[in-house]
């Protein structure tokens, strides 16, 4: 079969530029939307995570799935002394669930999470320290929706300077490919633009093998969300051979939890197509006498079973997006 490969829809995409925390939460904007939330009580007994920034970002997952995605946008953040009604600090997540307010005095505090009409509240007792620590922490607040019966959580972003960076790298892969989409919609990007996208994926490439060699692969757990999907957003557009000499820890995040289900069967996917091999979530998918036609899948009768259970949709509605995707105007 021969054509032109679209590759994963987490590739093709265009995936939107994630904002550096800079951008994000600001207090005087937040306020009015979020006047309604009051001061809540942690649960009895909940520990204080210990963290040196306010800084990070939401995650949710939908009912009935374990695979968190990042957001939602719009949810409350607000910092309260503990027992006192009035915040001391108050924002807003932004569209990608990422929020960062002003740091203020150390000691503790019981940050809470809500919004009007989409999530459970969420009061979480947190520390902020006398002298940050380095690598400094955030914080990832794991919100339900207000009809899923499992509660929320929160836990540390051990290292928020990495997830700085890796924000950084993917917003700089993001940037030059919309350009693309901009400059020449449907077709080739010019010469000096494909010159420039690729010694951008080169660097960022170096760069994320130098992050794995001292960290190890950057997953949620290090990162967050945001970050291990920045990393993974890196990966899918390096070298078939990083890609395969990097998928082992990939997968083994995977089964460790820190890595999302659809990003290790994109990456399998991909590796699998470019080898010449049968895929195996069929993800990847290709254009031949102007048609979309997925790459072959093995056992697909199967292959919605496989899907479901590391969070993809059904392949038929996949399918759709990517039609969807492709006739819409960018």
């Amino acid at each position: 079969m021969t054509g032109r490969r679209l590759g994963t829809l987490a590739a093709i995409m265009a995936l939107a530029v994630l904002a550096p925390p800079s951008a994000v939460g600001q207090v005087s904007a937040a306020a009015p939307a979020c006047q309604p939330i009051g001061y809540l009580e942690p649960p009895v007994g909940a520990a204080a995570i210990v963290i040196d920034q306010l800084e990070g970002h939401t995650a949710l997952a939908p009912i009935g799935s374990r695979q968190e995605r990042s957001g939602p946008s719009g949810v409350c953040v607000l910092l309260f002394r503990e027992g006192n009604e009035t915040p001391v600090a108050v924002g807003t997540t932004n569209e990608r669930g990422q929020f960062a307010l002003p740091r203020p005095a150390p000691g503790s505090y019981i940050l809470v999470a809500a919004s009007l009409d989409t999530i459970d509240d969420l009061a979480v007792p947190v520390r902020l320290t006398d002298i940050p620590a380095d690598p400094e922490r955030g914080l990832l607040l794991h919100v339900r929706a207000e009809e899923d019966d499992r509660g929320g959580l929160a836990s540390a972003i051990p290292h928020l300077a990495l997830r700085r960076e890796l924000l950084e790298m993917a917003r700089v892969d993001q940037a030059v490919r919309n350009e693309w989409v901009r400059e020449s919609p449907g077709g080739a990007p010019s010469p000096e633009l494909l010159s420039r996208m690729a010694a951008i994926d080169a660097a960022n490439t170096a760069r994320l093998r130098d992050i794995v060699e001292e960290h190890g692969w950057p997953g949620s757990d290090l990162v967050g969300l945001d970050g291990a999907r920045s990393a993974f957003l890196i990966v899918q557009h390096a070298t078939h051979d990083v890609q395969k000499a990097l998928f082992p820890l990939v997968e083994a995040g995977y089964r460790e939890g820190v890595v999302s289900g659809p990003s290790y069967a994109l990456l399998l996917d991909r590796i699998l197509v470019r080898d010449g091999r049968p895929q195996v979530y069929g993800s990847q998918a290709g254009f031949f006498d102007g048609e979309l036609v997925l790459e072959p899948i093995e056992d697909e009768a199967n292959v919605d079973v496989r899907r479901a259970e590391v969070g993809l949709p059904p392949l038929v509605e996949y399918v759709e997006q990517l039609k969807s995707l492709l006739s819409s105007p960018r």
